[in-house]
């Protein structure tokens, strides 16, 4: 026989044991189960805004550095200038609606998920 067996043998009898404690064991077991679920989703939230704060970061300094509003500029002049092709438009259209589907989608989890 193994030290786990044994092990095994000599406690079986007390995990069956019941001791009488008016539901304070299965409170306390509720509350810790609910304090860490709680405490990873503050955990989680923070780096998430971390992590957007990041990106939003580099992002600014990259448009810096490679002077976006010069490229930005050109494009706004280049598409008021020449007729309107199907790839202008389709550009257009991508343009439009990316930031649109983000900020709808953005709406959509912030209604699921309130803390109302």
């Amino acid at each position: 026989m193994t030290d786990n067996e044994l092990l095994e043998q000599l406690f079986r009898p007390m995990r069956e044991m019941k001791i009488e404690d008016n539901g304070f064991s299965d409170r306390v077991m509720q509350q810790l189960a609910t304090s860490t679920e709680v405490q990873a989703s503050h955990r989680t939230e923070r780096l998430t805004h971390l992590w957007t704060a990041f990106c939003i970061a580099v992002a600014v300094v990259l448009f810096i550095l490679m002077r976006g509003w010069i490229t930005i500029g050109q494009a706004i002049y280049d598409l008021l200038t020449t007729p309107p092709t199907l790839n202008s438009l389709l550009m257009l259209i991508i343009a439009v609606s990316v930031p649109a589907v983000l900020a709808l989608t953005e709406v959509v989890r912030r209604e699921r998920f309130s803390p109302i």
